[in-house]
Protein backbone atom coordinates (compact mmCIF):
# COMPACT_ATOMS: atom_id res chain seq x y z
CA UNK A 1 0.00 0.00 0.00
CA UNK A 2 2.83 2.37 0.78
CA UNK A 3 4.25 2.05 -2.72
CA UNK A 4 0.86 2.86 -4.29
CA UNK A 5 0.55 5.92 -2.05
CA UNK A 6 3.81 7.24 -3.45
CA UNK A 7 2.75 6.90 -7.10
CA UNK A 8 1.10 10.35 -7.29
CA UNK A 9 4.22 11.90 -5.80
CA UNK A 10 6.50 10.12 -8.26
CA UNK A 11 4.29 11.28 -11.15
CA UNK A 12 4.35 14.80 -9.81
CA UNK A 13 8.11 14.89 -9.48
CA UNK A 14 8.50 13.48 -12.97
CA UNK A 15 6.26 16.24 -14.28
CA UNK A 16 8.29 18.78 -12.33
CA UNK A 17 11.49 17.56 -13.98
CA UNK A 18 9.97 18.39 -17.38
CA UNK A 19 8.72 21.83 -16.35
CA UNK A 20 10.17 24.78 -18.19
CA UNK A 21 12.45 26.62 -15.83
CA UNK A 22 13.17 29.81 -17.75
CA UNK A 23 9.82 31.59 -18.00
CA UNK A 24 7.05 32.70 -15.67
CA UNK A 25 7.21 33.22 -11.90
CA UNK A 26 9.62 31.21 -9.77
CA UNK A 27 8.01 30.25 -6.45
CA UNK A 28 10.46 29.77 -3.56
CA UNK A 29 9.83 28.96 0.08
CA UNK A 30 12.44 29.30 2.81
CA UNK A 31 11.91 27.45 6.07
CA UNK A 32 11.33 29.98 8.84
CA UNK A 33 9.28 33.06 9.60
CA UNK A 34 7.70 35.64 7.31
CA UNK A 35 10.53 37.67 5.70
CA UNK A 36 10.70 41.44 5.96
CA UNK A 37 13.13 44.17 4.95
CA UNK A 38 13.41 46.04 8.20
CA UNK A 39 16.94 47.23 8.83
CA UNK A 40 17.18 45.35 12.14
CA UNK A 41 19.41 46.70 14.89
CA UNK A 42 20.35 43.17 15.84
CA UNK A 43 22.85 41.23 13.76
CA UNK A 44 20.65 38.14 13.77
CA UNK A 45 18.50 37.32 10.74
CA UNK A 46 16.74 34.05 9.99
CA UNK A 47 16.96 32.21 6.67
CA UNK A 48 13.89 33.81 4.98
CA UNK A 49 15.02 37.31 5.91
CA UNK A 50 18.56 36.56 4.69
CA UNK A 51 17.10 35.38 1.36
CA UNK A 52 15.10 38.59 1.04
CA UNK A 53 18.08 40.78 1.98
CA UNK A 54 20.26 39.03 -0.59
CA UNK A 55 17.66 39.59 -3.33
CA UNK A 56 16.52 43.20 -2.89
CA UNK A 57 19.62 44.62 -1.21
CA UNK A 58 23.35 44.13 -1.60
CA UNK A 59 26.62 45.15 -0.04
CA UNK A 60 29.85 46.14 -1.72
CA UNK A 61 29.96 42.58 -3.06
CA UNK A 62 27.52 39.67 -3.04
CA UNK A 63 27.36 35.90 -3.61
CA UNK A 64 26.50 34.22 -6.88
CA UNK A 65 24.78 30.82 -7.11
CA UNK A 66 28.00 29.02 -6.11
CA UNK A 67 28.53 31.35 -3.12
CA UNK A 68 31.48 32.88 -4.94
CA UNK A 69 32.06 36.62 -4.82
CA UNK A 70 30.72 38.93 -7.52
CA UNK A 71 30.29 42.72 -7.79
CA UNK A 72 27.54 44.41 -5.81
CA UNK A 73 27.51 48.14 -5.14
CA UNK A 74 31.21 48.04 -6.01
CA UNK A 75 32.06 47.30 -9.63
CA UNK A 76 35.69 46.37 -8.88
CA UNK A 77 38.15 46.25 -6.00
CA UNK A 78 41.80 45.88 -5.09
CA UNK A 79 43.58 44.52 -2.03
CA UNK A 80 47.00 45.81 -0.98
CA UNK A 81 49.94 43.40 -0.87
CA UNK A 82 50.05 43.52 2.93
CA UNK A 83 46.29 42.75 3.12
CA UNK A 84 45.54 45.88 5.17
CA UNK A 85 43.79 48.05 2.59
CA UNK A 86 40.68 47.10 0.58
CA UNK A 87 39.75 49.68 -2.04
CA UNK A 88 36.34 49.54 -3.76
CA UNK A 89 35.32 51.46 -6.88
CA UNK A 90 31.57 52.15 -6.76
CA UNK A 91 29.02 52.27 -9.54
CA UNK A 92 28.68 55.92 -10.56
CA UNK A 93 24.89 55.51 -10.78
CA UNK A 94 24.60 54.34 -7.16
CA UNK A 95 24.68 56.20 -3.85
CA UNK A 96 27.76 58.30 -3.06
CA UNK A 97 30.64 56.72 -1.17
CA UNK A 98 29.98 58.56 2.09
CA UNK A 99 26.38 57.30 2.22
CA UNK A 100 27.49 53.72 1.55
CA UNK A 101 30.31 53.96 4.09
CA UNK A 102 27.88 55.21 6.74
CA UNK A 103 25.43 52.39 6.01
CA UNK A 104 28.22 49.80 6.09
CA UNK A 105 29.49 51.06 9.45
CA UNK A 106 25.95 50.76 10.80
CA UNK A 107 25.53 47.21 9.53
CA UNK A 108 28.88 46.13 10.93
CA UNK A 109 28.01 47.69 14.29
CA UNK A 110 24.85 45.58 14.35
CA UNK A 111 26.80 42.45 13.42
CA UNK A 112 29.19 42.96 16.34
CA UNK A 113 26.38 41.63 18.53
CA UNK A 114 25.93 38.50 16.40
CA UNK A 115 27.86 35.40 15.30
CA UNK A 116 29.86 37.32 12.68
CA UNK A 117 31.43 39.59 15.30
CA UNK A 118 34.95 38.06 15.20
CA UNK A 119 35.20 38.85 11.49
CA UNK A 120 35.23 42.58 12.17
CA UNK A 121 37.84 42.75 14.94
CA UNK A 122 40.52 43.74 12.44
CA UNK A 123 38.58 46.65 10.86
CA UNK A 124 40.15 49.98 11.83
CA UNK A 125 38.08 52.37 9.73
CA UNK A 126 35.85 52.66 6.66
CA UNK A 127 36.59 55.80 4.66
CA UNK A 128 34.98 57.49 1.65
CA UNK A 129 38.13 58.49 -0.25
CA UNK A 130 36.24 60.08 -3.16
CA UNK A 131 32.54 60.15 -4.11
CA UNK A 132 33.10 56.84 -5.95
CA UNK A 133 35.79 55.13 -3.85
CA UNK A 134 35.57 53.47 -0.43
CA UNK A 135 38.53 52.11 1.49
CA UNK A 136 38.37 49.60 4.35
CA UNK A 137 41.50 49.77 6.50
CA UNK A 138 42.54 46.89 8.76
CA UNK A 139 44.88 46.61 11.69
CA UNK A 140 45.86 43.08 10.68
CA UNK A 141 45.19 40.99 7.54
CA UNK A 142 41.88 39.15 7.41
CA UNK A 143 41.81 36.52 4.65
CA UNK A 144 38.05 36.03 4.72
CA UNK A 145 36.93 39.65 4.75
CA UNK A 146 35.58 39.59 1.18
CA UNK A 147 33.58 36.42 1.93
CA UNK A 148 32.06 38.09 5.00
CA UNK A 149 31.23 41.29 3.10
CA UNK A 150 29.34 39.23 0.48
CA UNK A 151 26.94 37.72 3.02
CA UNK A 152 23.26 38.79 3.07
CA UNK A 153 23.72 40.12 6.61
CA UNK A 154 25.98 42.82 5.12
CA UNK A 155 23.47 43.89 2.46
CA UNK A 156 22.78 47.61 2.83
CA UNK A 157 19.40 49.30 3.12
CA UNK A 158 18.90 53.00 2.40
CA UNK A 159 15.77 54.70 3.75
CA UNK A 160 13.98 51.35 3.94
CA UNK A 161 14.92 50.33 0.40
CA UNK A 162 17.61 48.06 -0.98
CA UNK A 163 19.54 48.36 -4.25
CA UNK A 164 19.83 44.68 -5.07
CA UNK A 165 19.15 42.83 -8.34
CA UNK A 166 15.42 42.51 -7.52
CA UNK A 167 12.74 44.83 -6.20
CA UNK A 168 9.96 43.99 -3.74
CA UNK A 169 6.59 45.12 -5.05
CA UNK A 170 3.61 43.50 -3.34
CA UNK A 171 2.33 40.88 -0.93
CA UNK A 172 0.25 38.23 -2.68
CA UNK A 173 -2.64 36.58 -0.87
CA UNK A 174 -2.98 35.23 2.68
CA UNK A 175 0.32 33.31 2.41
CA UNK A 176 2.28 36.61 2.46
CA UNK A 177 4.27 35.70 -0.64
CA UNK A 178 6.53 38.58 -1.65
CA UNK A 179 6.81 39.41 -5.34
CA UNK A 180 10.42 40.14 -6.27
CA UNK A 181 11.11 41.25 -9.82
CA UNK A 182 13.90 42.92 -11.79
CA UNK A 183 13.82 46.74 -11.79
CA UNK A 184 12.14 48.39 -14.77
CA UNK A 185 14.52 49.90 -17.32
CA UNK A 186 14.86 53.70 -17.27
CA UNK A 187 12.15 55.47 -19.29
CA UNK A 188 14.85 57.10 -21.41
CA UNK A 189 15.97 53.73 -22.75
CA UNK A 190 14.19 52.66 -25.92
CA UNK A 191 14.37 49.02 -26.89
CA UNK A 192 12.46 46.57 -29.04
CA UNK A 193 13.30 43.80 -26.59
CA UNK A 194 10.30 42.60 -24.60
CA UNK A 195 10.66 43.41 -20.86
CA UNK A 196 11.73 40.56 -18.61
CA UNK A 197 8.52 39.31 -16.95
CA UNK A 198 10.16 36.70 -14.78
CA UNK A 199 9.94 37.24 -11.05
CA UNK A 200 10.34 35.41 -7.73
CA UNK A 201 7.53 34.68 -5.27
CA UNK A 202 9.14 34.33 -1.84
CA UNK A 203 7.55 32.82 1.26
CA UNK A 204 8.80 31.94 4.70
CA UNK A 205 6.97 28.95 6.14
CA UNK A 206 7.19 25.79 8.21
CA UNK A 207 9.03 22.83 6.72
CA UNK A 208 5.99 20.54 6.63
CA UNK A 209 3.91 23.10 4.75
CA UNK A 210 6.77 23.83 2.35
CA UNK A 211 7.28 20.14 1.54
CA UNK A 212 3.54 19.73 0.91
CA UNK A 213 3.56 22.77 -1.37
CA UNK A 214 6.58 21.37 -3.24
CA UNK A 215 4.79 18.03 -3.68
CA UNK A 216 1.81 19.80 -5.23
CA UNK A 217 4.09 21.39 -7.81
CA UNK A 218 3.68 24.91 -6.41
CA UNK A 219 7.38 25.56 -5.74
CA UNK A 220 10.54 25.62 -7.78
CA UNK A 221 12.66 25.47 -4.63
CA UNK A 222 12.30 24.90 -0.89
CA UNK A 223 15.44 25.74 1.05
CA UNK A 224 16.68 26.36 4.59
CA UNK A 225 16.23 22.76 5.79
CA UNK A 226 18.24 21.32 8.69
CA UNK A 227 18.48 18.00 10.53
CA UNK A 228 15.48 19.11 12.60
CA UNK A 229 13.05 18.91 9.67
CA UNK A 230 14.69 16.40 7.32
CA UNK A 231 12.03 13.86 8.27
CA UNK A 232 9.40 15.65 6.17
CA UNK A 233 10.95 15.09 2.73
CA UNK A 234 11.93 11.59 3.87
CA UNK A 235 8.32 10.76 4.81
CA UNK A 236 7.25 12.14 1.44
CA UNK A 237 9.65 9.77 -0.31
CA UNK A 238 11.69 12.61 -1.84
CA UNK A 239 15.30 11.68 -2.47
CA UNK A 240 18.30 12.80 -4.50
CA UNK A 241 18.62 14.51 -6.95
CA UNK A 242 15.55 16.52 -5.97
CA UNK A 243 16.75 16.52 -2.35
CA UNK A 244 20.01 18.50 -2.43
CA UNK A 245 22.45 18.66 0.49
CA UNK A 246 25.04 21.40 0.87
CA UNK A 247 28.69 20.51 1.59
CA UNK A 248 28.55 22.90 4.54
CA UNK A 249 31.24 23.19 7.19
CA UNK A 250 30.73 24.45 10.71
CA UNK A 251 29.77 23.14 14.13
CA UNK A 252 27.20 20.45 14.87
CA UNK A 253 27.52 18.92 18.31
CA UNK A 254 27.09 19.48 22.03
CA UNK A 255 28.66 22.43 23.83
CA UNK A 256 29.31 22.08 27.56
CA UNK A 257 27.23 24.86 29.13
CA UNK A 258 27.23 24.16 32.87
CA UNK A 259 29.66 23.58 35.70
CA UNK A 260 28.10 20.27 36.73
CA UNK A 261 30.73 18.29 38.68
CA UNK A 262 30.82 15.42 36.23
CA UNK A 263 31.27 17.70 33.21
CA UNK A 264 34.02 19.61 35.01
CA UNK A 265 36.24 16.58 34.32
CA UNK A 266 38.13 16.73 31.04
CA UNK A 267 38.37 12.94 31.15
CA UNK A 268 34.58 12.58 31.34
CA UNK A 269 34.05 15.03 28.49
CA UNK A 270 36.48 13.12 26.29
CA UNK A 271 34.86 9.82 27.28
CA UNK A 272 31.44 11.15 26.24
CA UNK A 273 32.84 12.08 22.85
CA UNK A 274 34.58 8.72 22.47
CA UNK A 275 31.39 6.80 23.24
CA UNK A 276 29.43 8.32 20.34
CA UNK A 277 28.79 6.26 17.22
CA UNK A 278 28.39 9.20 14.87
CA UNK A 279 27.60 7.18 11.76
CA UNK A 280 24.75 5.49 13.62
CA UNK A 281 23.34 8.92 14.47
CA UNK A 282 23.39 9.84 10.79
CA UNK A 283 21.63 6.59 9.94
CA UNK A 284 18.93 7.29 12.54
CA UNK A 285 18.30 10.69 10.98
CA UNK A 286 18.29 9.14 7.47
CA UNK A 287 20.63 11.97 6.53
CA UNK A 288 22.02 11.95 2.97
CA UNK A 289 25.55 13.25 2.68
CA UNK A 290 26.10 12.81 6.43
CA UNK A 291 29.70 13.69 7.33
CA UNK A 292 30.63 12.47 10.79
CA UNK A 293 33.49 14.15 12.61
CA UNK A 294 35.14 13.92 16.00
CA UNK A 295 37.12 17.12 15.32
CA UNK A 296 36.21 20.59 16.55
CA UNK A 297 38.10 22.42 13.84
CA UNK A 298 37.84 22.04 10.06
CA UNK A 299 40.07 19.61 8.22
CA UNK A 300 43.13 21.75 7.52
CA UNK A 301 46.77 22.09 8.50
CA UNK A 302 45.62 23.85 11.66
CA UNK A 303 43.26 21.05 12.58
CA UNK A 304 45.54 18.05 12.03
CA UNK A 305 47.59 18.62 15.17
CA UNK A 306 44.90 20.28 17.24
CA UNK A 307 41.69 18.32 17.14
CA UNK A 308 42.48 15.23 19.13
CA UNK A 309 44.06 17.06 22.05
CA UNK A 310 46.80 15.52 24.19
CA UNK A 311 45.74 12.87 26.69
CA UNK A 312 47.32 14.11 29.90
CA UNK A 313 44.92 12.88 32.60
CA UNK A 314 46.11 9.63 34.21
CA UNK A 315 42.62 8.15 34.66
CA UNK A 316 41.77 8.64 31.00
CA UNK A 317 45.25 7.68 29.84
CA UNK A 318 44.77 4.20 31.28
CA UNK A 319 41.33 3.78 29.73
CA UNK A 320 42.12 5.36 26.41
CA UNK A 321 44.91 2.87 25.75
CA UNK A 322 42.25 0.43 24.59
CA UNK A 323 40.83 2.79 22.01
CA UNK A 324 41.98 2.44 18.43
CA UNK A 325 40.53 4.96 16.00
CA UNK A 326 38.37 3.26 13.40
CA UNK A 327 37.36 0.19 15.38
CA UNK A 328 33.73 -0.58 15.99
CA UNK A 329 31.65 1.01 18.75
CA UNK A 330 32.08 -1.87 21.25
CA UNK A 331 35.86 -1.32 21.45
CA UNK A 332 35.27 2.34 22.24
CA UNK A 333 32.48 1.85 24.75
CA UNK A 334 34.47 -0.17 27.30
CA UNK A 335 37.18 2.40 28.08
CA UNK A 336 34.62 5.23 28.09
CA UNK A 337 32.48 3.30 30.60
CA UNK A 338 35.59 2.69 32.73
CA UNK A 339 36.20 6.46 32.87
CA UNK A 340 32.63 7.12 34.06
CA UNK A 341 32.80 4.37 36.70
CA UNK A 342 36.19 5.55 37.95
CA UNK A 343 35.01 9.16 38.19
CA UNK A 344 31.93 8.13 40.17
CA UNK A 345 33.97 5.97 42.51
CA UNK A 346 36.44 8.78 43.13
CA UNK A 347 33.64 11.30 43.74
CA UNK A 348 31.28 9.01 45.69
CA UNK A 349 28.59 9.58 43.07
CA UNK A 350 26.89 6.29 42.31
CA UNK A 351 23.61 7.70 40.93
CA UNK A 352 24.28 11.03 39.26
CA UNK A 353 21.31 13.12 38.13
CA UNK A 354 20.62 13.01 34.39
CA UNK A 355 22.47 15.53 32.27
CA UNK A 356 20.14 18.14 30.76
CA UNK A 357 20.55 18.49 26.98
CA UNK A 358 19.06 21.50 25.19
CA UNK A 359 17.98 20.84 21.60
CA UNK A 360 14.92 21.39 19.35
CA UNK A 361 11.75 19.58 20.36
CA UNK A 362 10.64 18.67 16.82
CA UNK A 363 10.97 15.27 15.14
CA UNK A 364 14.63 15.71 14.20
CA UNK A 365 15.51 16.81 17.71
CA UNK A 366 13.74 13.81 19.21
CA UNK A 367 15.52 11.40 16.85
CA UNK A 368 18.90 12.93 17.67
CA UNK A 369 18.24 12.99 21.41
CA UNK A 370 17.04 9.38 21.46
CA UNK A 371 20.08 8.19 19.48
CA UNK A 372 22.50 9.89 21.86
CA UNK A 373 20.53 8.69 24.89
CA UNK A 374 20.77 5.06 23.77
CA UNK A 375 24.51 5.31 23.11
CA UNK A 376 25.42 7.04 26.36
CA UNK A 377 23.22 4.70 28.39
CA UNK A 378 25.80 2.02 27.59
CA UNK A 379 28.40 3.94 29.61
CA UNK A 380 26.01 4.73 32.46
CA UNK A 381 24.95 8.27 31.50
CA UNK A 382 21.31 9.33 31.70
CA UNK A 383 19.92 12.33 29.79
CA UNK A 384 16.95 14.69 30.00
CA UNK A 385 15.91 16.80 27.01
CA UNK A 386 15.10 20.46 27.64
CA UNK A 387 14.09 23.26 25.28
CA UNK A 388 16.66 25.44 23.48
CA UNK A 389 17.61 28.62 25.36
CA UNK A 390 16.95 26.74 28.62
CA UNK A 391 19.63 26.28 31.27
CA UNK A 392 21.28 22.97 30.39
CA UNK A 393 24.43 20.95 30.92
CA UNK A 394 24.92 20.38 27.20
CA UNK A 395 23.52 22.55 24.39
CA UNK A 396 23.21 21.55 20.76
CA UNK A 397 25.15 23.84 18.41
CA UNK A 398 24.11 23.71 14.74
CA UNK A 399 25.83 26.50 12.80
CA UNK A 400 27.39 26.87 9.36
CA UNK A 401 30.73 28.67 9.38
CA UNK A 402 30.73 31.96 7.46
CA UNK A 403 34.14 31.16 5.93
CA UNK A 404 36.86 28.51 5.88
CA UNK A 405 39.20 30.53 8.13
CA UNK A 406 39.82 29.20 11.67
CA UNK A 407 39.11 32.42 13.58
CA UNK A 408 35.35 31.86 13.68
CA UNK A 409 35.76 28.36 15.14
CA UNK A 410 38.28 29.50 17.74
CA UNK A 411 36.22 32.51 18.80
CA UNK A 412 33.31 30.23 19.69
CA UNK A 413 35.40 28.71 22.51
CA UNK A 414 37.08 31.77 24.00
CA UNK A 415 36.36 32.56 27.65
CA UNK A 416 34.06 35.41 26.58
CA UNK A 417 31.78 32.75 25.06
CA UNK A 418 31.56 30.66 28.23
CA UNK A 419 33.38 27.96 30.12
CA UNK A 420 35.11 25.55 30.03
CA UNK A 421 37.80 27.62 28.35
CA UNK A 422 41.52 28.34 28.45
CA UNK A 423 42.87 31.78 29.27
CA UNK A 424 46.12 30.77 27.61
CA UNK A 425 44.19 29.94 24.43
CA UNK A 426 42.63 33.40 24.64
CA UNK A 427 46.09 34.91 24.82
CA UNK A 428 47.28 32.92 21.81
CA UNK A 429 44.21 34.00 19.85
CA UNK A 430 44.83 37.65 20.73
CA UNK A 431 48.45 37.31 19.56
CA UNK A 432 47.24 35.87 16.27
CA UNK A 433 44.97 38.87 15.67
CA UNK A 434 47.88 41.23 16.22
CA UNK A 435 50.47 39.23 14.27
CA UNK A 436 52.13 41.15 11.48
CA UNK A 437 53.05 38.16 9.32
CA UNK A 438 51.19 34.98 8.26
CA UNK A 439 53.70 32.59 9.85
CA UNK A 440 53.35 34.13 13.32
CA UNK A 441 49.58 34.32 12.91
CA UNK A 442 49.23 30.66 11.94
CA UNK A 443 51.50 29.54 14.78
CA UNK A 444 49.46 31.47 17.35
CA UNK A 445 46.17 30.15 15.95
CA UNK A 446 47.49 26.57 16.04
CA UNK A 447 48.55 27.04 19.66
CA UNK A 448 45.10 28.36 20.58
CA UNK A 449 43.46 25.45 18.78
CA UNK A 450 45.58 22.86 20.58
CA UNK A 451 44.77 24.34 23.98
CA UNK A 452 41.04 24.47 23.23
CA UNK A 453 40.94 20.95 21.81
CA UNK A 454 42.75 19.59 24.88
CA UNK A 455 39.88 20.90 27.05
CA UNK A 456 37.13 19.13 25.07
CA UNK A 457 34.59 21.93 25.63
CA UNK A 458 32.59 20.65 22.66
CA UNK A 459 31.50 17.17 21.59
CA UNK A 460 31.50 17.17 17.77
CA UNK A 461 29.01 14.95 15.96
CA UNK A 462 29.09 15.88 12.26
CA UNK A 463 29.23 18.76 9.85
CA UNK A 464 26.00 20.81 9.79
CA UNK A 465 23.25 19.37 7.59
CA UNK A 466 21.54 21.83 5.23
CA UNK A 467 19.11 20.64 2.58
CA UNK A 468 16.92 22.00 -0.19
CA UNK A 469 14.28 20.60 -2.53
CA UNK A 470 14.86 21.74 -6.11
CA UNK A 471 13.11 20.83 -9.35
CA UNK A 472 15.62 18.87 -11.43
CA UNK A 473 17.75 20.88 -13.86
CA UNK A 474 16.68 24.20 -12.37
CA UNK A 475 19.20 26.89 -13.31
CA UNK A 476 20.72 29.11 -10.67
CA UNK A 477 21.03 26.56 -7.85
CA UNK A 478 24.35 25.09 -6.73
CA UNK A 479 25.06 23.29 -3.42
CA UNK A 480 27.88 25.13 -1.64
CA UNK A 481 29.85 25.25 1.60
CA UNK A 482 28.08 28.40 2.85
CA UNK A 483 24.60 26.85 2.35
CA UNK A 484 23.47 30.16 0.87
CA UNK A 485 21.25 30.11 -2.23
CA UNK A 486 20.64 33.58 -3.68
CA UNK A 487 17.31 34.15 -5.41
CA UNK A 488 18.39 36.37 -8.36
CA UNK A 489 20.28 33.55 -10.19
CA UNK A 490 17.03 31.55 -10.28
CA UNK A 491 15.76 34.00 -12.90
CA UNK A 492 19.13 34.70 -14.49
CA UNK A 493 19.97 37.81 -12.50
Amino acid sequence: MKHFALLPLIALLAAGCQRKSDDGPVAVSVIGGVPNLKDARTGLVDAPQAALFGAVAQGLVRFDAKAEIEPGLAIRWAISEDGLYYTFRLDADGPPAEKIATALRRRIAAQRRGPLAPAFDAIDEIVAVTPEVIEIRLTTPRADLMTILARPELALVFDGQGLGPLRMTETRGPSHALKLLPPAPPESEESDVEPDRRFVLLRGERAARGVARFQRGELRMLTGGTFADLIYPRLAGIAEPVLQVDPAIGLFGLRVTSDAPMLASIEVRQALSTALDRDAIGAALQAPGWRSTDAIFPSSALATTANAGPVQRPLLARAIAGIVRGRDGNDQIRPAADVIRSWRAANEDSAAAPLKVAMPAGPGGRILFNAITRQWARIGIRLEQVAPDTKADLTLVDEVAPSDEPEWFLARFLCSSGRPCSEMADQSYARALQAGDPVSRDAALAEAAERIAALHPFIPIAQPLRWSLVIANSPGFTPNARAIHPLPPLIGR
